[in-house]
């Protein structure tokens, strides 16, 4: 048995006004998704920004907690220690003390990271207080 020769008047792929307007409906969906993505990428570079300003932070903290008689020259917004910022610009860790320094007693030590885009904007900040034995 032979099989059936194809019609000739009959073609069984797509048309070209099939695929205008498969590639409409497609440009569509990738429209309507676009801000989304936009939006979570944004969201996680807002999200890696504040992990390493916060990271910062903790170690500027556990450093000056190790070796307290170290913090009377970071007074007033001092810039610590400025790290580069891959993604452009760079974090400047700042410092500020409140009470006799030197001298012995406690003394509260306040440390934030701003970045160099926006410097007047606080991303992470804390604050401790460490007890300053007069050395």
């Amino acid at each position: 048995m032979t099989p059936a020769a194809p019609d000739p008047g009959h073609d069984a792929g797509f048309s070209l006004v099939e695929t205008v307007i498969a590639m409409v409906l497609l440009a569509l969906v990738a429209l309507a998704v676009l801000p989304l993505v936009l939006e979570v990428t944004r969201a996680s570079a807002t999200g890696v920004r504040l992990a390493t300003a916060s990271r910062l932070v903790a170690e500027q903290m556990e450093a000056k907690r190790a070796v307290p008689n170290t913090i009377c020259d970071d007074r007033n917004g001092a810039v610590v220690v400025t790290t580069p910022d891959p993604r452009g610009g760079a974090f400047e860790t700042r410092t500020d003390i409140d009470g006799q320094c030197p001298g012995a007693g406690v003394v509260e030590y306040d440390v934030w990271v701003v970045h160099t885009t926006a410097p007047g904007k606080r991303i992470a900040a804390a604050t401790t207080r460490l007890a300053m034995d007069g050395s």
